[in-house]
């Protein structure tokens, strides 16, 4: 995404924000800045985090409300897809591989974050296993085309119950071919 601001805001009680939800209910800060006084500026604000699945944006402003001559300004709102050439940094390209490239929080309590990658369109299959083996939870994902993708797992089995702290190893695997593993730990 990228748009012009400009303003005045009274660091570092005063903020702008944006923010992205991919179910219009939980929401993620993609960008923040406070600004003591600025021009306008283009501003670039990097979405891949939430590539392949509905987004919903908003901006929000935070004010302690003690300087009365504040304010921020934006225009040219624009979401951008591919690569940008006037962008700072150009997205990396496309994946070529299926691979697990992050879970975070980890250590986790109550949910984690598990980032993947996928070289094309199709399902993707995750397993998580106890220590004994046994997989106590699985999820099919179907990436639309190649990209990063991410979703989060709530620590409860296959059947809905909150598992244990301890030790988890979870999967990857695409057309019965698995790929790297991950370590998760549960707390509680």
């Amino acid at each position: 995404m990228v748009f012009d601001r400009r303003g005045r805001l009274d660091m570092p009680a005063d903020s702008f924000l944006v923010e992205v939800s991919t179910d219009n209910s939980n929401w993620e800060q993609a960008a923040g800045f406070s600004d003591l006084q600025l021009p306008w500026t283009k501003t670039y604000v990097q979405l891949d985090h939430w590539q392949g699945h509905q987004m919903y944006l908003r901006f929000r402003l935070k004010s302690d409300d003690k300087l009365g001559d504040l304010g921020i300004h934006f225009d040219n709102i624009r979401i951008q897809s591919g690569v940008d050439l006037d962008a700072p940094e150009n997205p990396s390209p496309l994946p070529k591989e299926y691979r697990i490239s992050k879970v975070y929080p980890n250590p986790f309590n109550p949910s984690t974050t598990i980032e993947y990658e996928a070289a094309g369109a199709g399902p993707v299959e995750f397993t998580i296993h106890n220590l004994l083996g046994q997989v106590v939870w699985s999820s099919v994902e179907t990436p639309p085309s190649a990209g990063r993708y991410y979703f989060r797992w709530n620590g409860s089995s296959r059947s809905g119950q909150a598992l244990p702290s301890g030790l988890y190893f979870l999967r990857l695997s695409h057309s019965g071919k698995p790929s790297n593993v991950h370590k998760l730990m549960l707390l509680k």
